[in-house]
């Protein structure tokens, strides 16, 4: 649970210093309308503004206690702005990894209530940013339906693409937010740190995945992907 792990964990001093740049260009933006103008946000429906991702180096220093971790590879940023309504989601998944200047991936699968879910995503490939036209998403689940391990099947308009995923560790958080009935909402949230192997390569990266919470069960786990 969130509480106990915040609480039970260990603490140290720490501090980061890292120098970042783009391996790619950036994917997404502000959400407007047709014309060009703002979009009117509804607060009760909307999780943010804008959002903007990015597969990126990185090179400096990690320091936690008295360890100094040297950094020098590749990651991924996002970004939005708004305030975020975690509230307001119902599940995604996010699956974001770079495995070199030339080559990452990032998978979105957004759900909705009685939809299939939205492919969002792309496949960065020598120089290239390739939208996502189709994917598949299979979860092996530990107890308490965390992830444990993941295969991918990616489609876009140069082909497919498989990656799977180990997840090596996991955090735990929620969101708490009170409804109109008088009861309360939870969205739970895990962020894994994952192993990805494509292609002969490997690369850490996160998967990142949110619901809602209904009858103790995360939503998402309901159907089949």
């Amino acid at each position: 649970m969130p509480r106990s792990a915040f609480k039970q964990s260990p603490r140290a001093h720490a501090s980061i210093s890292l120098d970042l740049s783009g391996v790619s260009p950036m994917h997404g933006g502000e959400i407007v309308n047709l014309d060009g103008s703002r979009w009117d946000l509804d607060p009760e429906t909307s999780a943010y503004r804008g959002h903007t991702e990015q597969h990126i180096a990185a090179r400096g220093t990690i320091r936690v206690g008295d360890t100094v971790i040297d950094v020098d590879g590749f990651g991924f940023r996002d970004k939005s702005w708004g305030p975020r309504h975690w509230g307001n989601l119902y599940w995604h998944k996010w699956t974001p990894v770079t495995f070199g200047p030339d080559f990452g991936v990032l998978l979105a699968l957004m759900g909705r209530p009685g939809q299939e879910p939205d492919v969002v995503g792309h496949v960065w490939r020598d120089g290239a940013l390739l939208p996502l036209t189709d994917a598949r998403l299979d979860v092996d689940y530990g107890p308490d339906f965390v992830q444990r391990s993941m295969t991918l099947e990616l489609e876009t308009a140069a082909g497919r693409t498989l990656m799977t995923g180990e997840v090596l560790s996991t955090t735990p958080l929620q969101h708490r937010k009170a409804n109109p009935a008088g009861g309360e909402t939870l969205v739970r949230i895990i962020k894994g740190v994952t192993l990805f192997k494509c292609e002969g390569r490997e690369a850490w990266g996160m998967s990142e995945f949110l619901d809602l919470v209904e009858d103790g069960r995360p939503v998402s786990t309901l159907r089949h992907l």
